[in-house]
């Protein structure tokens, strides 16, 4: 008989000595919330607080019931029935918005925006960078020339230079030159071009590196996409580039109503630095764009078709562990056909590998650098292939690697 009455007195406390009603405040006001929701896990009802941040639970609660109270702006907190409080303090949750970027309507801006951002993104004073040059000459898929340059290019501010970007000055410095030339298809070109255009031909010159003087990529950028009105802009999205989110905006250049070029531009999203750049021609006849109409009537009285088609370059930065960006890829691939006597595949392609490291103190190239690079060509400086011992050297490809071998 005890051990009955004992077991209904357990169950009687277990069932009917937690609270039913409670009130629900702010921890930092202490004025009462109205609206918090109040769940018991054993039962299907939700509960809400009124105007006064009273909870009342019709239904009986056990000892053995868990309840929990959230409310919009406030962390959740869980009780078990028994330690279930009178007066429960919510405490205000702090909410960490992440940051918004507000593009702006036309995709031009981008470009204008990435402008203004010069000194933010890039070395706001002089500094030298290695490069690793490579330039192949191709004539009807055997190299006419194949040459390779360990360069420093010196970046500097030109003086009384009074445009907004900083890096507006740059020559190189040859520390190492290698070429290789077929004598015998030079003269074959020669001798196809006729003797009034081949006599002109100085293939001393002939290399693209006497027109690159530099890798400031950057005054390409922001002056001829900025102010040329025959491209048009348009706003892809975002991409992934190299880690980086990117805004991918594409310009198409227009001359005649003939859209001649593709160019896709990625800029880092949130500082506007560019990450890369590449340029795709058409199909379309481009001669056009490298010669004026005077050259291109003689060349029509001397019964040369030149026809330029469907080129390539591609400009790609890095951040370096000063935390700038710099240069650290280009290449350039142009195509040429030229018909005489005989038809002539030249193809120019052009690539820059620069290293990740920036020499912060550099010593100043003199101008006398300068000049010693214009008559860089007049001598044959021949000697071994050192590419491979650069960090920063531009890998070959199979078919590079078979041209270089019909050479020997």
């Amino acid at each position: 008989m005890k051990l009955y009455l004992s077991l209904v007195f357990i169950f009687s406390c277990s069932k009917f000595w937690a609270q039913n009603t409670f009130a629900v405040f702010d921890s930092s006001t202490m004025s009462p919330i109205a609206g918090v929701s109040v769940v018991v896990y054993r039962l299907t009802d939700t509960y809400i607080s009124n105007l006064e941040g009273v909870v009342n639970i019709p239904q009986t609660l056990t000892s053995r019931d868990t309840i929990a109270i959230y409310g919009l702006g406030y962390e959740k907190k869980i009780y078990s029935a028994i330690q279930l409080p009178s007066k429960v303090l919510l405490l205000p949750r702090k909410y960490i918005l992440a940051e918004a970027l507000i593009k702006p309507i036309k995709p031009k801006e981008y470009l204008q925006r990435a402008f203004d951002s010069f000194y933010i993104n890039h070395l706001p004073r002089p500094y030298s960078q290695k490069g690793f040059y490579r330039e192949e000459f191709i004539v009807n898929d055997n190299y006419a020339r194949f040459q390779e340059m360990d360069i420093e290019v010196y970046q500097f501010p030109k003086a009384n230079d009074n445009r907004k970007y900083y890096i507006s000055g740059s020559f190189p410095k040859v520390h190492r030159f290698y070429k290789r030339d077929d004598s015998f298809l030079m003269q074959d070109i020669k001798a196809s071009l006729g003797k009034i255009i081949g006599k002109q031909l100085n293939f001393n010159y002939f290399s693209g590196y006497s027109y690159v003087k530099g890798v400031n990529m950057l005054n390409y950028i922001y002056t001829h996409l900025l102010e040329n009105n025959d491209i048009t802009y348009k706003y892809l999205g975002t991409e992934n580039v190299k880690g980086h989110q990117a805004m991918h905006i594409q310009g198409r250049l227009f001359k005649d109503k003939v859209n001649y070029n593709i160019i896709d531009i990625y800029l880092e999203e949130n500082s506007y630095a560019v990450l890369h750049i590449s340029i795709q021609a058409t199909d379309e006849n481009l001669t056009k764009q490298f010669l004026d109409f005077k050259t291109r009537s003689l060349l029509w009285l001397l019964g040369v078709k030149l026809n330029v088609k469907k080129y390539y370059s591609k400009i790609q930065f890095a951040k370096n562990s000063q935390g700038f960006w710099a240069v650290e890829d280009f290449m350039l691939m142009l195509p040429v056909t030229i018909q005489k006597k005989k038809k002539l595949d030249i193809y120019l392609n052009i690539g820059y590998r620069m290293s990740p490291d920036l020499i912060l103190k550099p010593k100043y190239l003199s101008y006398s650098v300068y000049q010693e690079n214009q008559h860089l060509f007049d001598t044959q400086k021949n000697g071994a292939r050192f590419s491979e011992k650069l960090d920063y050297s531009i890998p070959f490809l199979s078919a590079q690697q078979e041209r270089l071998e019909r050479m020997r």
